[in-house]
């Protein structure tokens, strides 16, 4: 994906984080020698991470449990594909005279 590359100007899509790890859990953190085990997290995304340390482990669970929340509610927006599709079924369900498998069937290969 062109959006995993973002990360290079200092940026990602939550969206696309696939996994948050606790502590040293890639290789970059487990060959560092200066930091806090109880203060470090990364993101996963794509076949890419980036590493974080907090100021305390406290402040690493509150960081933690914030992106898992705001990373779970990216997740959930529907695309405008998703809208577009939605309101195409929603109008022709409406229009008794179109056939409603064609119509569907019409609608995946737009989109698909």
């Amino acid at each position: 994906h062109k959006e995993l590359n973002y990360a290079d100007h200092g940026f990602i899509y939550l969206k696309y984080v696939s996994e948050i790890k606790i502590g040293r859990g890639t290789q970059i953190l487990q060959k560092a020698t200066s930091v806090n085990d109880k203060a470090t997290f990364s993101l996963i995304y794509g076949p890419n991470t980036i590493d974080f340390q907090a100021p305390s482990p406290e402040k690493r669970d509150f960081w933690v449990k914030g992106l898992i929340y705001a990373i779970n509610r990216c997740k959930r927006v529907p695309t405008l594909t998703e809208h577009v599709k939605d309101i195409w079924l929603k109008y022709y369900s409406l229009d008794q005279s179109i056939d409603q498998n064609q119509s569907y069937e019409l609608l995946n290969n737009l989109f698909n």
